[in-house]
């Protein structure tokens, strides 16, 4: 007797899940009479996801960003190899890049001259170089000064040799050739001479 009634509702409940099965595996989808589907609410949740596409011009926020590198890119100024970038043609017309090139080649030429790059600014020339032996520095910087003073044509030139100047105008050269923006890398240019001039006449030199 108890048995029978134990047999219904596990048989009503039988009955339940076979019919969930029919549904095809779907228990989340309904259909209506009229054949309409609705979805639960998990699906299509992943349809915002970040596209690799661009989604705008420029980048605006994390959704929204060009795919291009951007200045917080690990080599963004190119440190992280000795190749010097292809220069944009805003390089020789709105620049003397022209010049900054030459200096560089000559200054490359010197014995113990293992990497060199070079800014003009206005009158003044900034040569940066990477030494092979640094026992001999100030004979090498002797050396390039008179390597380069057949084109400085009236400039004053300084030569340099630590690795923060160094870097510093690599990542100048670099904007520059780059066709970044003249104003902000005119102040950096400005900065660095100012604060150049200010170590070197605190060191007596």
């Amino acid at each position: 007797m108890n048995q029978k009634f134990l047999a219904v509702p596990f048989a009503a409940l039988l009955s339940l899940g076979l019919a969930g099965c029919a549904m095809g595996g779907n228990g989340g989808d309904t259909a209506s009479e009229s054949g309409h589907r609705t979805e639960s609410l998990g699906a299509g949740m992943d349809r915002d996801k970040n596209p690799s596409s661009p989604l705008a011009a420029y980048d605006k926020n994390f959704y929204q960003h060009d795919n291009r590198f951007s200045h917080s890119d690990a080599n963004y100024h190119g440190h992280l190899d000795d190749n010097t970038r292809e220069a944009k043609r805003s390089y020789y017309t709105a620049y003397e890049g022209q010049l900054a090139e030459k200096i560089g080649d000559e200054t490359a030429a010197v014995s113990n001259v293992e990497d060199v790059r070079s800014v003009v600014y206005g009158s003044d020339v900034l040569i940066a170089v990477d030494l092979a032996d640094y026992s001999r520095e100030e004979e090498t910087k002797q050396d390039i000064q008179q390597a380069v003073s057949p084109y400085l044509r009236g400039r004053s030139c300084t030569v340099v040799a630590d690795e923060g100047t160094f870097s510093r105008i690599r990542n100048i050269d670099n904007d520059l050739r780059d066709g970044g923006p003249r104003e902000q890398i005119d102040l950096d240019i400005k900065d660095m001479f100012h604060s150049l001039r200010h170590r070197l006449n605190g060191n007596g030199r």
